[in-house]
């Protein structure tokens, strides 16, 4: 599908270009606008029709009038950033829509309460691997908690249609993920200190730096797992030759590191790159979605 939109007085036609192996063709479809609501962009469609030729101010286009429409696609509708989901899911079949919360209070926030009963929380590898999407309207709530769990969800399931909300209170990054560079500064910083009081002057530092105040509050969280400094009323001290250790070794930084991988996955990829990663994970399998 090339474009697609509603034409007519009450919209209820539907004009569309299709295109394949670089060759593209008008086509008109009577009583089908509704059809603009049921195919995702960049769809890949089968269609059924009379080829009929259209003249317009003398000039001749073959056009092709449609009879039928297939979907022999899983379809990904990108709702990231939709303010109030309620409309949709109301919209999409009882008997179709299945919708999959991650985390707990996701459905309180999003206001769902009507659909608590038809929601499945999904917090384990274990839950996914329990539960088929096969010809099901998914609706992915919020973000995974994890890359495993979504894979499972998708490995062996075939969904008819998947709308990506991946609605997150709050974002897990800082847009970057502090690097080495600036875990070494703020050490050789503290370094120098000695003791630094962090709840006092760290947002100080922060902006001295160019940094946020989590990011700040991270990197000391990170270093008192890694028991390089001890901390007590908001003030931080250095301990005198700590053992060496890697950031990885901090469950706190391998937990911000996994979250931010999510975040660049699934919240700040293009439709394209969201399409790519959701359909690898789910396979290549096809079936007919939508037969008009």
């Amino acid at each position: 599908v090339e474009t697609i939109r509603r034409i007519g007085a009450d919209q209820s036609h539907l004009k569309a270009v299709f295109a394949q192996n670089g060759a593209a063709i008008d086509s008109v479809g009577f009583g089908f606008g509704y059809l603009c609501d049921e195919i995702a962009p960049d769809a890949k469609v089968s269609v059924v029709g009379e080829l009929m030729v259209n003249e317009w101010n003398n000039l001749r286009k073959p056009q092709l009038m449609i009879c039928d429409v297939a979907v022999h696609e899983c379809q990904l509708y990108d709702i990231r950033g939709m303010r109030d989901v309620r409309p949709l899911i109301a919209s999409l079949p009882k008997d179709k829509r299945m919708l999959i919360m991650f985390r707990e209070g996701t459905a309180d926030a999003l206001g769902l309460e009507a659909y608590k009963e038809e929601i499945y929380y999904t917090a384990s590898v274990e839950e996914a691997s329990r539960l088929c999407l096969d010809n099901r309207y998914v609706v992915l709530l919020d973000m995974p908690t994890s890359l495993e769990i979504i894979k499972m969800l998708l490995r062996s399931s075939l969904p008819a249609r998947i709308y990506a909300l991946f609605y997150q209170r709050e974002t897990h990054f800082f847009r970057t993920l502090p690097t080495r560079d600036h875990f070494k500064w703020f050490y050789a910083f503290l370094r120098k200190k000695g003791v630094f009081n962090l709840a006092k002057y760290g947002g100080e530092l922060a902006r001295a730096r160019g940094w946020t105040e989590e990011t700040v509050r991270f990197m000391a969280k990170v270093f008192l797992e890694l028991e390089f400094i001890t901390q007590q009323d908001g003030v931080v001290s250095l301990v005198p030759q700590p053992a060496k250790r890697d950031l990885s070794e901090s469950p706190t930084y391998r937990f911000k590191q996994a979250q931010f991988e999510l975040e660049n996955l699934f919240l700040y990829s293009t439709y394209e790159q969201l399409k790519r990663c959701l359909f690898e994970m789910k396979g290549s399998q096809t079936y007919e979605e939508a037969n008009v």
